[in-house]
């Protein structure tokens, strides 16, 4: 039987609940939050391992938020807003995809710029290559989009060339 439970490591909980790592091993140990090993079985004392290596399910760690929603709440009585635990969580994703976002404008810029540097057409593979040189983790989909805006001139249509007829 296929395994279709969601798993979550300790960096990305950490990240979402914006704790240190010595805080994350509190809440496992204070409140017998599960920890399980690469088999997907359950760790009895999962302390002495880096934090960030733990693994979750994500059906825990969403329990876990229902019942301690107080623990991710901001201090008002300094003046900063409350924030629920769905809220961070949400915050946490488009943080990500704000970084996302500037390395693709970025990647973009430095293609256009090579582009025009090369001042010749280049071939799908050309463009690729300097893509993956200049961000390995750039999305395809990403690539895809960069490589539509790039300008006819410079882009190889690929193929066989056409018969001339004289």
């Amino acid at each position: 039987m296929i395994d279709k439970e969601k798993w979550i490591y300790g960096e990305l909980v950490r990240n979402g609940w914006e704790v240190n790592e010595r805080t994350l091993e509190v809440i496992v140990k204070n409140h017998k939050l599960p920890v399980y090993d690469e088999n997907n079985e359950q760790i009895d004392d999962p302390i002495g391992n880096s934090p960030d290596t733990y693994k979750f399910m994500l059906k825990d760690i969403k329990q876990f938020e229902l019942e301690n929603e107080h623990l991710f709440k901001f201090n008002a009585n300094h003046g900063e807003a409350t924030m629920d635990v769905k809220d961070k969580r949400e915050l946490g994703q488009l943080r990500r995809e704000k970084e996302k976002w500037n390395s693709s404008i970025d990647v973009a810029v430095k293609i256009g710029i090579f582009c025009q540097q090369e001042n010749r057409v280049l071939n799908r593979h050309e463009i690729q290559d300097e893509v993956l040189r200049i961000d390995k983790n750039l999305p395809h989909t990403t690539f895809e989009r960069i490589w539509k805006a790039i300008p006819q001139q410079y882009k190889s249509k690929g193929g066989r060339p056409k018969n001339k007829e004289n």
